[in-house]
């Protein structure tokens, strides 16, 4: 069980986690008046029992600017920590990620841009210089993505790893094919259909006899439920939201997940069914003020 409290600006404030009655995790959240600055401090009150600190800075609009993640023991010594700088261009678009682990440069990531459009992202880090990843995108005239390749950089020869191309009606993605990263020179597809309000109602994941289909139902307000029939087990990796099988499930199965809201269209339960069985049914409760 788990109680969360927010407060009067509906901010979270504290959440709390419980097993057996007892306090696990405790979580406090804390926001700045401007909003700029964003802390919450994590206490796991069993197994390690050590205290996570996480401290993030934002511009006026909302950009990250810095994050810093610290592990702490009950004493309030540090045993390690991370970060991340961030470096935008006058058009807000992200230019340099720059990662550290202990203060030591641990991964540093360079977007380059054509006008609007992220073209390519180099991604690095300083233990293996002869080795480097590359993701490089093309555009239509709209500046949606057409292509998006992966490759391999080692020793200044280039080497394809992966691709994803993209098909639209419109502005509206209809179509996808990806690469098989379990099969080399192999491809999925992907189809998408929308509701009469644009919101997604079905994806089909396609490849020799497996498939997946997903189903989205909506009420006027709400996604109601999911429905996935499928004969893959952790097959297609992008499009995966089955949760609760294992080697035993005998295949095709069909994967629920069922929401429910009161009457302030708050979410209140979260069933999920594996095969018409209940695996889970999340309850929650809130108190308003």
């Amino acid at each position: 069980m788990s109680v969360e409290n927010y407060d009067l600006a509906g901010n979270l404030a504290t959440y709390v986690r419980y097993y057996g009655g007892k306090r696990t995790n405790v979580v406090t959240y804390k926001i700045s008046a401007d909003s700029l600055t964003r802390e919450w401090q994590s206490k796991e009150l069993t197994g390690r029992k050590n205290v996570t600190v996480d401290h993030s800075v934002y511009d006026a609009k909302g950009k990250m600017l810095f994050f810093k993640n610290i592990d702490l023991n009950f004493k309030g010594e540090v045993l390690g920590w991370d970060s991340t700088r961030f470096l935008y261009n006058e058009r807000g678009n992200l230019l340099k990620r720059l990662q550290f682990v202990n203060g030591k440069t641990s991964q540093y990531k360079i977007y380059r841009y054509k006008d609007i459009d992220m073209i390519q992202a180099e991604i690095r880090n300083p233990y293996s210089p002869g080795f480097y990843s590359l993701v490089e995108f093309t555009y239509n005239a709209m500046h949606l993505p057409l292509e998006r390749r992966e490759l391999y950089v080692r020793n200044n020869v280039i080497e394809p790893s992966g691709f994803d191309r993209y098909v639209y009606d419109g502005k509206t993605l209809v179509a996808e094919t990806y690469s098989d990263s379990s099969k080399p020179g192999v491809e999925i597809n992907a189809s998408y259909t929308y509701d009469a309000n644009n919101r997604l109602r079905t994806v089909l994941v396609k490849q020799d006899t497996l498939y997946q289909l997903v189903n989205y139902e909506f009420d006027a307000k709400h996604l109601n439920r999911i429905t996935v029939k499928t004969n893959a087990r952790n097959k297609f990796y992008k499009h995966n939201i089955v949760w609760g099988t294992s080697l035993i499930t005998v295949l095709p199965i069909q994967y629920e997940k069922i929401f429910v809201y009161d009457d302030k269209d708050n979410l209140i339960e979260t069933r999920q069914l594996l095969n018409g069985v209940l695996q889970t049914d999340i309850l929650q409760k809130i108190t308003y003020y």
